[in-house]
């Protein structure tokens, strides 16, 4: 897909508004000229620099002393100097372009998107932090509506990266099981109004539906589109041939099939590609926020637009590619451990068919498996039943002789325990290996308990890790609920085999969102391992 002309896009608006040096924010919010999730942008990027400037002043030491007062204080003031913020021309178009990229990337990559600029490179986030980053996101209401529900009714204040992927996959598979051919083209209305360069809709390049549908994990449908454009011999597609399209899918089968589902519950960073994102400025979420002074000051600069820097374009392109190395290094992973799987599998399925093979008859498999195998086979009745009444002959001989042993053992056994009164410096080290040793066929070993030989239990698993691994366990696995860890901690320690305690486990991961291949899961499921082994 060609890249998109961010500059026509930009132009196009700046043409509408009224020819000035410097412009407020009060006339970008109440101008009816300016689409609403470009003011958004611009708004939200304004209130959090005004909270950086709150949270600074709060941890001055001239405001040590916290009571209400100071806060209501610090409220009025900054709602105040929301009121005086004049951008210079030049400096609205920088953060006009930074509002088109960022909801261009949203569009086109609503997962990626929304998981990237709420989370960052972090694992956890405020849950009031997380409904403020969800307020830049103005498009796509049918999923960031009711995901910001769901977020707002989470108990914990914590959430966990992998918690809030696994809220978002939810809403987005609700939405798109129940919603009609209707829904889904007034769903992408935002996207038909994007590409929207004068009066007339423009189509939508194909790469960008496949783009979206890649990102959500519904592969089949990426592909699908991809070959009913090749079909029509068309590269873009306008309102009436998406309606039609996803009419067709509709009518061959479900939007989201049920192994979709299973795998889009699984996924997170398989599906993510960070690198193929529009580059658009953003100060990144901090846990300490920073104050970026060049967005609260007013400077006149030169005539020439400067959205960022070199070295910063550059940093979160790195940044970028850093996730796609990690993503590809475990995807690679996943792929040698199912080529083993799959090669194991085979090489069992040979060696039964060749133990199979080896077997002519249905006698021959009954007498493996009962261990009855007869050496020799007469060629005719009389000469079997001969042979069968020698055998039971012998069979009884074998016994009574096998019996006869056991008790010869044990008047020897009595003879020897009164043996055992003599002071062992009487016995004769010299003797021979043949005088003083009993042959195994004169011994049978005295029955020896189970507890002797084998330990009763196998150790617990929390005597297996350390009290930092288990912190960390509780943490990021468990998502600090120290009572569904020793829940389970409980259940594996009780459970007699390895089977059954990874049965437990793998029920927790489904239950919680927990995604196996997650190294902190790998690492505690090879703790239970150890523990059986």
């Amino acid at each position: 897909m060609e890249p998109f002309d961010f500059q026509t896009k930009l132009n196009a608006i700046l043409l509408k508004l009224p020819n000035s040096d410097e412009i407020s924010l009060n006339e970008i919010i109440n101008s009816n000229l300016i689409p609403i999730q470009y003011k958004t942008y611009i708004a939200k990027e304004v209130d959090r620099q005004l909270s950086e400037i709150s949270f600074l002043l709060n941890e001055m030491p001239l405001f040590s002393k916290k009571s209400n007062d100071l806060q209501n204080l610090l409220s009025r003031f900054t709602a105040d100097l929301k009121q005086h913020i004049t951008f210079s021309f030049e400096h609205f178009k920088g953060l006009l372009l930074q509002a088109l990229k960022f909801n261009y990337n949203f569009l086109r990559k609503p997962n990626s998107s929304l998981l990237y600029f709420i989370f960052g490179d972090s694992l956890r986030k405020n849950k009031n932090e997380i409904l403020f980053y969800l307020d830049y996101f103005v498009n796509y209401d049918k999923i960031v509506d009711p995901l910001r529900e769901t977020t707002t009714n989470q108990d914990d204040d914590i959430i966990n990266v992998y918690r809030f992927n696994k809220l978002l996959v939810e809403t987005e598979i609700e939405f798109f099981n129940n919603a009609s051919n209707d829904d889904l083209i007034a769903f992408f209305a935002p996207v038909f109004e994007f590409y929207n360069q004068g009066e007339e809709a423009n189509s939508v390049p194909i790469g960008f539906f496949t783009d979206f549908f890649e990102d959500l994990n519904l592969l089949h449908i990426s592909n699908s589109i991809q070959n009913f454009c090749k079909r029509n011999g068309t590269e873009s597609v306008d309102k009436d041939v998406l309606s039609h399209f996803l009419l067709e899918i509709e009518n061959k089968f479900n939007f989201i099939t049920d192994f979709e589902k299973e795998q889009t519950a699984k996924r997170l960073s398989k599906s993510i590609n960070f690198t193929s994102l529009e580059p658009f400025v953003f100060t990144l979420p901090d846990e300490v926020p920073k104050v970026d002074k060049e967005l609260l000051e007013v400077q006149e600069t030169d005539s020439n637009l400067l959205v960022a820097k070199k070295e910063e374009v550059d940093e979160i392109k790195e940044l970028l590619s850093k996730f796609d190395t990690e993503k590809q290094i475990e995807t690679e992973e996943v792929e040698i451990d199912e080529v083993v799987s799959v090669a194991n599998e085979e090489q069992r399925t040979e060696n039964e068919n060749l133990v199979e093979d080896s077997i002519s008859s249905p006698q021959e498999i009954q007498s493996i498996e009962t261990g009855d195998i007869e050496e020799f086979v007469p060629p005719n009745p009389e000469q079997a039943e001969s042979f069968l009444e020698s055998t039971k002959e012998e069979m009884e001989v074998d016994k009574q002789m096998e019996v006869d042993k056991q008790e010869e053992y044990i008047s020897e056994t009595q003879g020897f325990e009164n043996e055992q009164k003599v002071e062992e410096s009487s016995f004769d080290t010299t003797s021979s290996v043949e005088e003083t040793c009993i042959t195994t066929e004169q011994v049978v070993e005295p029955a020896i308990s189970v507890e002797e030989v084998i330990p009763s239990t196998f150790p617990s698993f929390n005597d297996l890790i350390d009290e930092a691994k288990r912190k960390q366990f509780i943490e990021e696995l468990f998502y600090t609920m120290e009572e569904e860890y020793n829940n389970l901690v409980a259940n594996i320690d009780n459970s007699d085999n390895l089977e059954k305690a990874l049965e437990f486990v793998n029920n927790y991961f489904a239950e919680f969102g927990v995604f196996p291949e997650m190294p902190i899961a790998k690492e505690f499921v090879d703790t239970v391992r150890r523990k059986f082994s």
